[in-house]
């Protein structure tokens, strides 16, 4: 018979025993970085969209086109706070290799517009110049061989800026925004890329620019359309919306859902692991449209927000559920999600109001989201009591175990 000390039997066991936690004992970690590396130009009221890669996931890049690109964003001039520069310039970035391209840039500066996607190419559309002209243009850009082209011209009717935009069965749809007299729409449309055909869609239900909107593909592959807050000039701009939709492609159809926590406009959204994330944007004073305009130092009267908070379609009585919030507060920047890096990227935009110029400064910083599911035992000091009682007892079973099987040998 073999004898062992005590100290032996435990190294014994250790040697014979992995535990793994299984079940609910996990957690969801969600960590903000900021990247070193920076965007080329402080930069705002841009777009950034992602093109997968032609091969590969490691060639998925994300183009950023346009925006404000003066270094004191929104500035004061007179009774207001204007952008006194925009961009005609665009850059990719290689989420792999986290290196900005200059490329070709587009045929006009152009700023507050929208842009999607659509098999390979990118589309923009909707927009504004630096003397705040809405741009009529829509236009694509090829990756491929670096070449803008025209797509077509849209009828005044659909003259728009701070809109959104849509594809479904390689469809352009364009909603929301602003007309030339900052008056926010309700409609929406489809354009036929190939016959360059414009379908009327129905009209949301409430009008509103400065509303980013996603679409959102279920298991089933039954595909929606979400979109949230913003402002309306119906109530002055005075305060943002919190209010949200859903547009069902096939019925042609809206619906009310439930309203966002906070009310809020000019934020970023993406559809990030099943759920949509509103990331940032901007409230106003609460007494931006009192008689007194007693507004602080926030002379336009915006409150940027940093809070983020997501809605999940797949639970079954969905809501808006708060999250975390931004290392800073953001507005009018441009969030991506990404899913061969499982991130979401953010760029620039403008931070908080500085009286050294009496502006909304733009920024270059890049921020990464991700969200990490751990197990309870990898989280350092969180193991929960039952997973602890659950190893102990293990632990003694196997030294049990052990000790026999080692003596009876």
């Amino acid at each position: 018979m073999v004898k062992f000390t005590k100290l032996a039997l435990l190294a014994l066991t250790a040697s014979c025993y992995t535990f793994t936690v299984k079940g609910d004992d996990s957690k969801k970690i969600i960590t903000w970085d900021t990247l070193a590396e920076t965007l080329p130009n402080p930069v705002s009221d841009m777009t950034a969209t992602l093109i997968p890669g032609q091969k590969n996931a490691d060639d998925d890049i994300i183009l950023i086109a346009g925006g404000c690109s003066s270094e004191k964003g929104n500035e004061k001039a007179g009774e207001d706070f204007y952008c006194m520069e925009v961009t005609k310039e665009m850059y990719s970035f290689n989420v792999n290799t986290k290196i900005f391209t200059k490329m070709k840039d587009m045929p006009e500066p152009r700023y507050r517009h929208a842009a999607v996607a659509i098999y390979g190419k990118l589309y923009i559309v909707g927009g504004r110049n630096v003397a705040d002209e809405l741009i009529p243009d829509i236009i694509a850009y090829d990756p491929v061989i670096n070449v803008w082209s025209q797509v077509r011209i849209l009828p005044d009717k659909y003259l728009i800026s701070d809109n959104a935009a849509l594809t479904y069965e390689g469809k352009l749809y364009v909603l929301g925004g602003y007309g030339a007299e900052y008056k926010a729409q309700t409609f929406m449309i489809a354009l036929d890329l190939q016959t360059q055909g414009i379908t009327e869609k129905k009209p949301m239900i409430t009008a509103r620019g400065d509303a980013n909107a996603v679409s959102y593909r279920f298991a089933d592959d039954t595909t929606v359309a979400y979109i949230m807050g913003g402002f309306t000039d119906v109530n002055g701009f005075c305060a943002p919306l919190a209010d949200a939709e859903m547009y069902d492609f096939l019925t042609d159809e809206w619906t009310d859902i439930k309203d966002m926590n906070f009310k809020r406009g000019d934020k970023a959204v993406v559809v990030h692991n099943g759920r949509i994330l509103a990331i940032g944007g901007e409230a106003k004073h609460e007494e931006k449209c009192a008689e007194t305009r007693a507004l602080g130092e926030e002379g336009s009267g915006s409150v940027l927000v940093d809070d983020i908070e997501y809605y999940d379609p797949r639970e079954e009585k969905p809501e808006w559920t708060m999250e975390n919030k931004l290392e800073e507060h953001r507005f009018r920047a441009a969030a991506v999600s990404v899913k061969s890096t499982g991130s979401v990227y953010v760029f620039g935009g403008q931070s908080l109001y500085s009286t050294d110029c009496d502006c909304y400064p733009t920024s270059d910083t890049i921020f990464e989201y991700k969200e990490t599911v751990t197990r309870a035992e990898e989280i350092p000091g969180k193991m929960s009591q039952a997973v602890r009682s659950s190893t102990i007892g293990l632990f003694i079973v196997s030294l049990f175990s052990v000790t026999v099987m080692c003596l009876s040998s």
